[in-house]
């Protein structure tokens, strides 16, 4: 899911939870030419980028748990 954001400048967009979840792999072939070059002429390591998008969120698209998974089990909150 794409969200449009409002900003004085003009619309920013995110990409939500949703595309998170469907998307179960990232990789170049993704990206078209001038969007590879505009990220390497800003030194962005594309794969390593890749990576940390594949690694995020607690479950892959079809449902296996992730490391951060058992991560998260762990946390324990204090309710006020």
């Amino acid at each position: 899911m794409l969200v449009a954001l409002a900003r004085p400048f003009g619309s920013e967009y995110r990409v939500g939870f949703a595309n998170f979840y469907a998307i179960t792999r990232y990789n170049r072939s993704l990206l078209d030419a001038a969007s590879t070059q505009f990220l390497e002429s800003i030194g962005v390591d594309i794969d390593a980028l890749f990576g940390h998008f594949n690694a995020m969120g607690l479950r892959d698209g079809f449902g296996n748990p992730k490391p951060s998974w058992s991560d998260a089990l762990q946390l324990q909150f204090t309710v006020p």
